[in-house]
Order: structure tokens, then C-alpha cells, then sequence
């Protein structure tokens, strides 16, 4: 997994989340290209978008874990993306999810979309998650904010 100095917080938020969770018995699609494989899973499989239409795409099988790292602001529909990826979820599965809040404008190849932690969350309601079992969290400091604007 790379470990972008921006991302270096919630990368770590994250990989003691997947510990916490027993990944070698679970399995986990990836959808982010960010190398989350990393967690060890039991069965792992990857794709990347924009390759891979997560709007679209269906896999036969379904997953302990979805991960989306840094992919749901360059989705043009995002609540169809969430509700592909809710799809995706065994029962009682684990959507991970990090977006940008503060970060310059970046093409991948577009983008389109911030949000806020209850902007997010009522996304992620109107797409089918429970609101009693979604958690957010926020990172990041003034010198990356400065610095990612500055380059």
C-alpha cells in the first residue's frame, strides 16, 4: 500500500481497523488500486477504476470488505457507485471508504465531488447502510493542506 504523506493518518486508521477484524479469514474486492491486499486477506481480488465501472460492474461473488480508497470523488453518480458496492457486501460486510475533503482538484480522470462527514454519511443512508453502523472519521493538517494546494 503506498503510504502518501496526506494520506499517512487515515492509511494507518485504516490497516488497525482491518486488524482488529481477523482478514485471514475474510475476504475483501478492492475496487482502489491503493494495495490493501496488504491487510492479508484470505481471498483478495482487485480491480481499479476507472478500468472498472464501479457504477456498473458485478462480480458473481460477494465480499466481507469493499474497499474504495480515494475513488468517490471522481465518480460522476456516486450513490449508484455505493449502491454497486453495498451489493457487493455479505451480510453484515464492511464498506471502507476514504475521500478527500480538502484537496486540490485532481483528474482521474475527472472529479467531481466533496463532502462533508454528515454530507457523506447521508449518502451512504440513501444508499442502503444502516445509520447505526456507519463511522467516520476526518484527518489530515494544516501543512498538508497548504502543501497539497502549494504544488
Amino acid at each position: 500500500m503506498k503510504n502518501d504523506w496526506c494520506r499517512k493518518v487515515a492509511n494507518d486508521h485504516i490497516m488497525d481497523f482491518f486488524r482488529g477484524h481477523d482478514c485471514g479469514a475474510k475476504s475483501c474486492l478492492e475496487i482502489s488500486g491503493m494495495g490493501w491486499g496488504a491487510a492479508h486477506f484470505n481471498t483478495y481480488r482487485h480491480t481499479r477504476y476507472p478500468e472498472v465501472d464501479v457504477t456498473n460492474f458485478r462480480l458473481p461473488e460477494r465480499y466481507d470488505f469493499v474497499v474504495a480508497d480515494q475513488v468517490f470523488e471522481h465518480i460522476a453518480e456516486p450513490r449508484r457507485g455505493i449502491e454497486n458496492c453495498f451489493y457487493h457486501l455479505k451480510p453484515g460486510g464492511y464498506f471502507v471508504m476514504s475521500v478527500p475533503f480538502l484537496m486540490k482538484v485532481h483528474g482521474a480522470p475527472d472529479d467531481h465531488n466533496r463532502w462533508t462527514e454528515n454530507g457523506l454519511r447521508q449518502l451512504l443512508i440513501s444508499s442502503g447502510f444502516e445509520d447505526t453502523r456507519i463511522e467516520s472519521h476526518s484527518w489530515g493538517n494544516r501543512d498538508c493542506v497548504i502543501a497539497n494546494f502549494d504544488s
